[in-house]
């Protein structure tokens, strides 16, 4: 990988968690961060960017081009149930775990949308 490469990763990495972390602060209403917290909005945010094109791939495979987002989204959402936990130790309840993924991947789109129309890249593949 190019240096290039590595940054953009790295800008793809915190944007997601940005994202992720304006959501959950819009539904569990947690304000302050600590270093746990911030781990797992880490691995969250690499496994999302990592999963969901190997999930987007596997679909191709079987010739269902259009649920790769519905799967995309199916796997968000257990990634914010199980691997984001707002408080030690307690896990992110279903409701709460569909609400995050629904406003992040909302945010996604939209920062899609505009780096696509502002700078002519994708950042994000949903």
């Amino acid at each position: 990988m190019t240096p290039e490469q590595i940054a953009f990763l790295i800008f793809e990495i915190l944007l997601v968690m940005g994202v992720l972390y304006i959501s959950a602060l819009a539904i569990t209403g947690r304000k302050r961060v600590s270093t746990s917290y911030l781990a797992s909005l880490f691995v969250v945010a690499v496994l999302a960017i990592f999963l969901l094109p190997i999930i987007r791939a596997i679909i191709s495979m079987f010739y269902l081009g259009e649920a790769a987002p519905y799967f995309a989204f199916t796997a968000l959402i257990y990634l914010v149930r199980y691997l984001l936990k707002p408080r030690s130790g307690q896990l992110v309840s279903w409701d709460h775990a569909i609400l995050i993924s629904l406003i992040a991947v909302v945010f996604i789109v939209i920062l899609n949308y505009l780096a696509q129309v502002l700078l002519n890249i994708t950042l994000i593949q949903l």
